[in-house]
């Protein structure tokens, strides 16, 4: 009987420390700032490892386009900026990711931004996207967006 009680108690106790993957999402900081028609909004939460994150989203709405991406990262590894530039025909979206001098918890997040850029007139444009990091610049997205 000694030795039951001995091993529920090592069960109960060894299962304690374990934390539901829902208790990790609600783990979540964000930040918005906000530039001219340029709203940009940076998060970050826990992340299970191996994911592979894909290339930028854009989704357009009655004037506006919006721009969605995530990477590994939290905001206490990354300051994360952003730049929108608007012409007749195109949308520039730049995105720069600066490394902080901190110390940071070693745990797998992930880090998104949605970018969101108002006042656009109707009309088609072409947009591209840009991530910047470590002086270096990669277009991650060209795609033409029809403005309703």
């Amino acid at each position: 009987m000694s030795n039951r009680i001995v091993f529920v108690l090592l069960v109960v106790v060894g299962c304690s420390s374990v934390v539901a993957p829902e208790d990790q999402q609600n783990d979540t900081t964000e930040t918005v700032t906000v530039d001219g028609s340029l709203r940009l909004t940076v998060s970050d939460a826990s992340s299970p490892a191996g994911v592979l994150f894909a290339k930028p989203t854009a989704t357009v709405t009655a004037g506006t386009a919006r721009v969605t991406a995530t990477r590994y990262g939290s905001q206490c590894q990354y300051a994360v900026t952003g730049r929108a530039d608007v012409s007749a025909t195109a949308i520039s979206l730049r995105v720069a990711y600066s490394a902080r001098l901190t110390s940071c918890v070693a745990e797998v997040r992930k880090l998104t931004y949605v970018a969101e850029i108002s006042g656009l007139a109707r009309h088609s444009y072409d947009l591209t996207v840009i991530h910047e990091e470590n002086n270096q610049k990669d277009t991650l997205l060209t795609q033409r967006v029809d403005v309703p």
